[in-house]
């Protein structure tokens, strides 16, 4: 009811981009949205009321992710990763989704929102959830994987102390879908995020790209 009521004007890459300004949007986000999303994740099954209301709290931010201020949204993060652990499909998707979203952000000067200090706080609980919805939902989900790569191009050289880990579990993963190759969306966000790891790692720590290239050979 409050999107229904707010929205005046959106694009895919940055949601919505005009409000009705008789509605308080962040007053809203405040007091009712992250809350929500504060309320502590469930690895076993989540009951599906309180599913629904978390997947709509992150569909919200996904919706409204370029009318939250910047200190807000990184201030998500914590909670963004923890919702990725979420034991429902559902929840760890959306989650998944708005990382993504939030990360492809850019500025009036066509720069990104957020860089790699931004998430550097959660780096490693966010690669281990990413990884780990991977494991206890869909397997070949999209959205997931399309976090994964993006986290993966953001966090660029943060990403050595785990480049190993990251490697063997997406050449895992690439020797699954090998066997039967049947999402497009997943394996195509699956090649790209190698390529982001290779491309991130390689550019400080060149000595390190060997050892990840004969990871996949």
């Amino acid at each position: 009811l409050v999107t229904a009521l707010t929205v005046r004007g959106s694009t895919a890459a940055k949601g919505v981009l005009s409000t009705n300004a008789l509605v308080p949007i962040l007053d809203f986000f405040s007091s009712q949205i992250l809350p929500e999303l504060a309320k502590p994740t469930t690895q076993t099954e989540t009951p599906t009321n309180v599913a629904i209301l978390k997947a709509d709290a992150l569909k919200f931010v996904t919706t409204f992710r370029s009318q939250l201020p910047k200190e807000a949204s990184v201030s998500l993060f914590t909670y963004l990763v923890n919702a990725l652990a979420d034991s429902n499909v559902v929840v760890h998707s959306y989650a998944a989704l708005c990382l993504d979203k939030l990360f492809m952000l850019r500025d009036d000067k066509n720069q990104l929102r957020f860089t790699k200090e931004d998430i550097r706080p959660v780096l490693p609980s966010l690669l281990q959830n990413l990884f780990r919805a991977l494991q206890i939902g869909q397997k070949d989900n999209e959205y997931v994987m399309s976090a994964v790569k993006r986290t993966l191009a953001l966090a660029k050289e943060d990403l050595t102390p785990a480049a190993r880990d990251c490697i063997t579990q997406l050449v895992s993963i690439l020797g699954e879908v090998y066997k039967n190759p049947v999402n497009p969306g997943f394996n195509h966000n699956l090649f790209e995020a190698i390529a982001a790891l290779i491309n991130g790692v390689g550019r400080t720590n060149p000595n390190v790209v060997p050892e990840l290239e004969n990871a996949l050979f």
